[in-house]
């Protein structure tokens, strides 16, 4: 199929276009090439001291918040003295209700026998040696296992105020 005359011409247009804008790129990048060949000035570069600034350290609230608990369980085991006498008190108290209410049921059984109990002074004798061989026996027991809580309390405090000491003097 034969090409029209309008459709060569505007294929001829489009032709002449294309070579002008090549030449045009071609010379473009030419003149990049040479720009890159000539001898660039430098300015030398110039020296300004720095002085360092200082800052004042301060500790965070959650380190010293943390620091402060820890010394705390160091120094105390994590006891208050109220605290180590509710212990003390909930260790011996069944043994004070068992001995109060076995002289409240001696006393009642005297009563009901009009009075008369052959050996209610020989059985309230030894129950007041039992409740006070009991009393001591248990209270020892009680203060040991306290010391026990406070010791091993002081350590756990002692654990954690290493590492928090340590990251303090860090910062």
């Amino acid at each position: 199929m034969p090409l029209s005359q309008a459709s060569l011409s505007n294929t001829r247009g489009k032709y002449e276009a294309s070579v002008g804008q090549s030449s045009e790129d071609y010379d473009r990048i030419m003149r990049g090439y040479e720009q890159l060949r000539q001898p660039r000035t430098t300015t030398p570069l110039q020296y300004t001291p720095i002085t360092p600034k200082f800052s004042e350290y301060m500790k965070s609230p959650n380190l010293s918040s943390a620091m402060s608990q820890a010394q705390s369980l160091a120094s105390s085991g994590g006891y208050s003295e109220e605290g180590i006498r509710n212990i003390r008190e909930r260790g011996i108290s069944p043994i004070r209700s068992i001995y109060s209410n076995a002289m409240r049921n001696l006393g009642r059984q005297r009563s009901l026998q009009g009075g008369y109990s052959p050996n209610y002074g020989a059985v309230q004798a030894r129950m007041s040696r039992d409740l006070s061989e009991q009393l001591s026996s248990r209270t020892t027991d009680v203060n040991a296992r306290i010391a026990e809580m406070q010791a091993e309390g002081k350590r756990s405090g002692l654990s954690m105020f290493a590492p928090l000491a340590a990251r303090q003097a860090e910062e």
